[in-house]
């Protein structure tokens, strides 16, 4: 049955599992009953859909979940095409019948359907986002820099051709508008990305903010922690899974980024502390030993605040000795740091 599957979509064995989607993305624009002037379009497109699932199956070991409307890895692998014919089959047919009396357009905007386009999708966009990057951005800022900047910048467009050139090729023939604010929209409307958006948000915000917060490390946990903690509770017999993760991962921890988000803009007060400090040694893999990007202020300032002392590049301490923090009071009365300065001084 398996060589059947692969005959409908029309790949071969060895198929990727993004191959699959695109091929079964092609074929259900072709076949879907809405189109498809055929008197066995509805069947046509079942067994597409079958085919379909159990291929990607294979691929991913992945089975559509009716309550959570995604792709999921079973509790329970199945072993052979007959554990999943007797498990899946018949919920795959009855998905496909669905989606067959559908008009085209609301079909695309399923799960099922999506699943299809979003790996496709990103893929191309991030090809879209290099390219900009290699062809315009780094001529731009090489010119900018002088003669040195652009022979550097012709060099890096050189070199990097291998990577760039096949992109331009394979655009030309699949890329079009149409297609691309499709692509945009299926991130607009997918889960996944609105999760990590909303992740790399919160992410960013602690960081920039939280961490710039003169106020106990383990207070920072208090806040961010404490109110995940009690909307887990608070939401087990939600629902919907991918509202739940949503709210959990994503607007909880931005409320309480807010908090420090708020007390830093605005601020008053500016205050200036000169410190000398020493950074942190610790020995590596190897034995040697090695300075960190943690430091200590001279006569134990600031402490229990490592948030405070621990610097992500240690090219600008590299050759200081002295760190200028510039101070304000926030909006609740917290102090942050709005700047920091290293020097060297005798």
């Amino acid at each position: 049955m398996k060589q059947e599957y692969l005959k409908i979509l029309g790949v071969s064995e060895d198929a990727s599992l993004k191959e699959l989607k695109s091929a079964f993305r092609k074929r259900a624009k072709e076949l879907h009953p809405d189109v498809n002037p055929s008197p066995d379009a509805q069947e046509q497109f079942i067994l597409l859909n079958e085919a379909f699932e159990y291929l990607q199956h294979i691929k991913s070991n992945r089975i559509y979940n009716e309550k959570t409307k995604a792709y999921q890895e079973p509790k329970r692998p199945y072993r052979n095409y007959s554990e999943w014919v007797r498990s899946e089959r018949h919920k795959a047919r009855q998905r496909a019948r669905q989606y067959a009396n559908m008009k085209q357009k609301a079909y695309e905007q399923t799960a099922h359907y999506k699943y299809s386009t979003l790996g496709n999708a990103i893929t191309d966009l991030l090809s879209i986002f290099f390219l900009l990057f290699i062809l315009v951005f780094v001529p731009v800022i090489g010119f900018s820099k002088g003669t040195t900047g652009i022979i550097v910048s012709v060099i890096v467009v050189l070199v990097t051709t291998p990577a760039w050139a096949p992109m331009i090729a394979r655009a030309r023939h699949r890329m079009n508008l149409k297609e691309l604010k499709n692509m945009i929209k299926v991130l607009r409307t997918s889960h996944p990305v609105h999760l990590t958006l909303a992740i790399v948000l919160n992410v960013y915000f602690l960081f920039e903010f939280a961490f710039s917060t003169v106020i106990l490390p383990r207070n920072i946990i208090i806040i961010m922690v404490l109110p995940m903690a009690l909307f887990w509770i608070a939401s087990l017999r939600m629902k919907s899974k991918n509202l739940r993760r949503l709210l959990l991962y994503g607007a909880i921890p931005f409320l309480s980024n807010s908090f420090f988000l708020i007390n830093y803009f605005p601020s008053t007060n500016p205050v200036t502390e000169t410190y000398k400090y020493k950074n942190v040694v610790q020995r590596t893999n190897r034995g040697q030993m090695q300075e960190t990007t943690l430091i200590n202020l001279e006569n134990d300032a600031y402490k229990d605040y490592q948030h405070l002392r621990l610097f992500f590049s240690y090219e600008k301490m590299s050759n200081a000795n002295t760190i200028s923090y510039h101070f304000e009071d926030g909006l609740f009365g917290i102090r942050v740091v709005k700047e920091y300065e290293f020097s060297r001084s005798r």
